[in-house]
């Protein structure tokens, strides 16, 4: 018996976009904790570019990922 994802390559490239973004958001979610506990207030500027750098990285391959129905092809 063949898996789903043997079947449908399609779903194996869809996971693994949409991993990149969880991976891009666990990161920054990281970040955004050691702000709020650790982090010296100096480092308030150059962490707030991280942030907003990384979330905008995943708003984008989110976008991307929706703009192209990966899955309409199957």
């Amino acid at each position: 018996m063949q898996t789903l994802e043997k079947t449908h390559p399609k779903l194996v490239e869809l996971k693994q976009k949409l991993a990149e973004v969880d991976d891009i958001n666990c990161a920054a979610s990281l970040l955004q904790w050691d702000q709020a506990t650790y982090m010296p207030p100096a480092g308030a500027a150059a962490r707030g570019r991280q942030l907003a750098t990384l979330r905008q990285l995943a708003h984008l391959r989110s976008c991307s990922i929706l703009n192209k129905p990966i899955l309409s092809e199957v």
